[in-house]
Protein backbone atom coordinates (compact mmCIF):
# COMPACT_ATOMS: atom_id res chain seq x y z
CA UNK A 1 0.00 0.00 0.00
CA UNK A 2 1.20 3.51 -0.80
CA UNK A 3 0.97 5.57 2.37
CA UNK A 4 1.82 9.07 1.13
CA UNK A 5 -0.01 9.20 -2.17
CA UNK A 6 -1.62 12.61 -2.62
CA UNK A 7 0.56 14.44 -0.11
CA UNK A 8 2.22 17.38 -1.78
CA UNK A 9 5.45 18.96 -0.68
CA UNK A 10 5.26 22.68 -0.05
CA UNK A 11 7.91 24.96 -1.46
CA UNK A 12 9.61 27.82 0.31
CA UNK A 13 7.45 30.57 1.80
CA UNK A 14 7.25 34.08 0.38
CA UNK A 15 9.29 35.33 3.35
CA UNK A 16 12.04 32.78 2.65
CA UNK A 17 12.14 33.67 -1.06
CA UNK A 18 12.28 37.40 -0.35
CA UNK A 19 15.01 36.88 2.24
CA UNK A 20 17.06 34.93 -0.29
CA UNK A 21 16.87 37.83 -2.78
CA UNK A 22 14.29 36.46 -5.20
CA UNK A 23 11.62 38.53 -6.94
CA UNK A 24 8.08 37.21 -7.31
CA UNK A 25 5.50 38.37 -9.81
CA UNK A 26 1.81 37.51 -9.71
CA UNK A 27 -0.40 37.31 -12.76
CA UNK A 28 -2.55 40.41 -12.93
CA UNK A 29 -4.53 39.77 -16.08
CA UNK A 30 -3.99 38.33 -19.49
CA UNK A 31 -0.32 38.80 -20.29
CA UNK A 32 0.55 41.11 -17.40
CA UNK A 33 2.19 40.51 -14.06
CA UNK A 34 2.69 42.72 -11.00
CA UNK A 35 5.60 42.50 -8.59
CA UNK A 36 4.81 41.15 -5.13
CA UNK A 37 8.33 41.56 -3.69
CA UNK A 38 11.95 41.89 -4.71
CA UNK A 39 13.78 44.13 -7.13
CA UNK A 40 12.84 44.91 -10.69
CA UNK A 41 9.98 46.65 -12.47
CA UNK A 42 6.60 47.03 -10.76
CA UNK A 43 4.80 45.49 -13.75
CA UNK A 44 5.66 43.24 -16.66
CA UNK A 45 3.57 42.91 -19.78
CA UNK A 46 0.65 44.86 -21.18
Amino acid sequence: MLGNVGNKLKGPSAKQLEGAGFTRFKRDGKGSYRKEFGSGPDRIGN
